[in-house]
């Protein structure tokens, strides 16, 4: 989605330059950053790019990337130059394809991020807002109160949990922030508690109030876990368990900050307490751990979200590991020419099946048959050829002789004078 608005409300202008502005009024950008997570912003022109880094930068967080003015003095550009100064737009739009990440790689990107200009906490108030919003949209069509609570840890993490509190509490929610390590340790989540103060939300400490934080989660809708992220490894600490595992068996809706907490980033591996997700919204980069069968329990429905970091700096890591996407898989079927035929694809042979599991033989026929094999001859003991050949009608059978312990006469295939072109 692109959000288009200008960014002064209201100015004198005393002339045709942009320096004969004066008393200018930004516009309020609460109206569109509350409608949708903005990752990225472009202002057409220097005096916009000079205003917004003035009066707005503060309010989105975000930087400007500065475009050419849609002027007269740019009316004379070629199509083919506007196309490129523009082109910047275009990347921004485009579905954004994560890579996949370890920690180590995770840290030293945002390291890079820092050096290119673009402290931590800025990173960290953009993320709290993308997520405020889609707790917003999980509490959707509920009826009554709404009730959040927010599991916060002393580091990063929690300094994202406590920008989520803040932004839900200045949208009028009842939000409670449960401290699960004492007070925040890294000066980001310092300074992001400090800004959360004054606003309504609810602050307990697990440590000295264990029974109101459980109470708290007993009552609630939503339940945001911002306690350890992507540097948690080994076991979680017994203290954690009872409200850990009353989550988990609550009904509230659940949604984890980077990973589950309790989940090794990068291999997957579950302390047996850890939090489950119903959705767990990571940023920048999918992590090894999401992608594991180990940890698929946990997880929920995974979601990489960009929050506005130059693409530059993320493809400067690689990784052996990819996910496997609908534009990855659809570059393998190409259009197939009006005069081809089932035999312009190829001929399968699926040697499959047995008496008892004649399920094995059908499905293997169905599947090569789904993927675009021209001709499929489905070679399965004889006892089984009366239930597959109704099964898969479009598929050449080849009933194989057995003897009289079940095992097939594999001499009839040898026999067989029909080309293919791979074997199942």
């Amino acid at each position: 989605h692109i959000a288009l608005w200008d960014v002064l409300e209201s100015c004198d202008i005393r002339g045709a330059s942009d320096a004969s502005i004066a008393n200018p009024h930004p516009n309020d950008l609460s109206r569109v950053l509350e409608k949708a997570p903005v990752r990225r912003v472009f202002c057409t022109g220097a005096a916009a790019g000079r205003y917004y880094a003035k009066l707005c930068e503060a309010a989105s967080g975000l930087a400007a990337e500065v475009l050419p003015s849609p002027s007269p003095a740019n009316a004379a550009w070629s199509l083919p130059r506007l196309v490129e100064a523009y082109r910047p737009v275009a990347d921004a739009t485009t579905p954004f394809k994560p890579p996949v990440l370890e920690v180590s790689q995770v840290v030293a990107l945002e390291r890079a991020i820092a050096e290119a200009g673009t402290p931590l906490d800025a990173l960290m108030r953009r993320a709290g807002r993308v997520l405020a919003f889609e707790a917003c949209k999980a509490l959707e069509g509920m009826e009554g109160a709404k009730e959040i609570v927010i599991l916060c840890g002393s580091g990063n993490n929690g300094g994202d949990g406590f920008v989520v509190a803040r932004k839900l509490a200045e949208e009028s929610f009842a939000v409670t922030a449960v401290l699960l390590c004492g007070q925040p340790k890294s000066a980001q989540a310092r300074e992001m508690y400090s800004r959360m103060e004054g606003l309504g939300v609810s602050v307990l400490n697990l440590e000295t109030e264990p029974y109101m934080a459980a109470s708290a989660v007993r009552e609630a809708q939503l339940v945001v876990d911002a306690v350890y992220g992507i540097g948690f490894h080994g076991d979680l600490p017994d203290y954690m368990r009872p409200l850990f595992r009353q989550v988990n068996a609550a009904e509230a809706i659940t949604i984890a900050i980077d990973v589950p907490s309790g989940m090794d980033c990068d291999t997957g591996l579950c302390d047996p307490d850890t939090l489950a997700a119903d959705r767990t919204i990571t940023f920048t980069a999918m992590k090894p751990g999401l992608l594991s069968a180990k940890s698929s329990a946990v997880c929920g429905a995974v979601e990489v979200v960009g929050i506005g970091i130059d693409e530059r700096l993320i493809d400067q890591f690689t990784s052996d590991q990819s996910i496997i996407d609908w534009d990855m898989v659809v570059h393998c079927f190409q259009p197939r020419p009006a005069d081809s035929h089932k035999g312009t694809y190829g001929h399968l042979l699926s040697v499959c099946g047995s008496y008892g599991m004649a399920g094995a033989a059908i499905l293997a026929a169905r599947a090569a048959l789904r993927c675009g094999a021209g001709l499929v001859t489905a070679a399965m003991p004889a006892s089984v050829y009366p239930l597959a050949a109704g099964s898969v009608p479009e598929a050449l059978f080849l009933p194989l002789p057995e003897t009289g312990d079940g095992f097939v006469v594999a001499r009839k295939l040898a026999e067989e004078s029909f080309a293919v072109t791979a074997v199942l």
